[in-house]
């Protein structure tokens, strides 16, 4: 969600649309988010990272995933 956050205010238009509170929702993805989780999956993300962007569902993503993406999560550009 961080991701698609920063392409745009369009996660901000839906949660208008669906009368949602935008903060509520990113506290809550603070909460799930787990630090020591990500530091185990990131290797293998950044290992098959042409993988995701080959993949057919990383087309469906809100926002556009390019090459380059992948530094938004190795520089950790979230936190």
């Amino acid at each position: 969600m961080a991701f698609n956050r920063r392409q745009g205010d369009k996660w901000y238009r839906l949660f208008a649309e669906y009368d949602l509170d935008a903060a509520a929702v990113f506290e809550r993805l603070r909460e799930l988010h787990s630090p020591s989780d990500f530091d185990v999956a990131l290797p293998f993300l950044a290992a098959r990272w042409m993988d995701v962007l080959r993949d057919p569902c990383t087309r469906t993503n809100s926002s556009l995933v390019r090459r380059d993406a992948l530094h938004f999560f190795t520089e950790r550009e979230f936190q």
